[in-house]
């Protein structure tokens, strides 16, 4: 089965044992597993075992699981950003 994207966008940010329903946990498998969401250990979880497993957010569909990713990941620095834009607008 391939893995949907937010099951590929989870392991980029650090999710790890990514699985889709049904499989390590125990869960119970609906006719679609397409459309179930898939299931890992988030970033820095030192669980062992299937209570470790919690949903993965839905990176592809949900722009507010986003922010904490964004913010993890991108570097703003907004002193020096204002900065920028004032020296560009003396120009």
């Amino acid at each position: 089965m391939k893995k949907p994207l937010h099951a590929q966008v989870a392991e980029v940010v650090g999710w790890t044992c990514v699985h889709p329903p049904g499989e390590h946990c125990g869960d119970i498998l609906l006719p679609d597993p397409e459309k179930m969401r898939w299931k890992g250990k988030p970033p820095g979880c030192l669980i062992v075992g299937p209570m470790a497993c919690q949903l993965i957010p839905r990176y592809d569909e949900d722009w507010s699981a986003m922010g904490p990713v964004i913010a993890s990941h991108v570097k703003f620095d907004l002193e020096t950003f204002c900065r920028l834009v004032l020296v560009s607008a003396k120009s």
